[in-house]
């Protein structure tokens, strides 16, 4: 059987024709991109989650309080990870548990060093925290 019959063959029985390599490529390039993201995101997310358990261990606050307050800061960090600032951008709507949580952020005086993978950006530099008294 020739080459050109064998190929003629095969198409027929293919269920849609091949892809163009390019777009192939393309294709790879954007789930990698997308996996590498994914990555990102979980670094960073269990970065701060190592944050907001520094927090929790500066707190001086009941841990029986039965309502689950959630408060947001606006951190600004200097690059060796100093806290420069913190700013409230939303209020639990309990002044004394965001004191206690504004208070234990400038406590920590410096955040722990930046893990393989996470570059200090704006981004870092300047980022909202999200603290709650019980995690979920």
């Amino acid at each position: 059987m020739g080459k050109g019959k064998l190929l003629s063959e095969l198409a027929g029985k293919l269920a849609r024709p091949p892809l163009d390599p390019s777009v192939s490529l393309a294709a790879i390039n954007a789930r990698q991109q997308a996996a590498e993201a994914a990555n990102r995101a979980g670094v960073a997310d269990a970065y701060y989650a190592r944050v907001r358990n520094l927090v929790r261990s500066k707190m001086n606050y009941p841990d029986d309080d039965p309502g689950n307050p959630v408060v947001e800061f606006r951190v600004t960090l200097l690059p060796d990870m100093a806290v420069l600032n913190v700013e409230m951008k939303k209020s639990s709507g309990n002044a004394a548990f965001d004191e206690a949580v504004k208070r234990a952020l400038m406590r920590i005086e410096q955040y722990p060093p930046l893990p393989a993978g996470m570059e200090f950006s704006g981004s870092i530099r300047n980022h909202i925290l999200k603290y709650r008294l019980h995690e979920q």
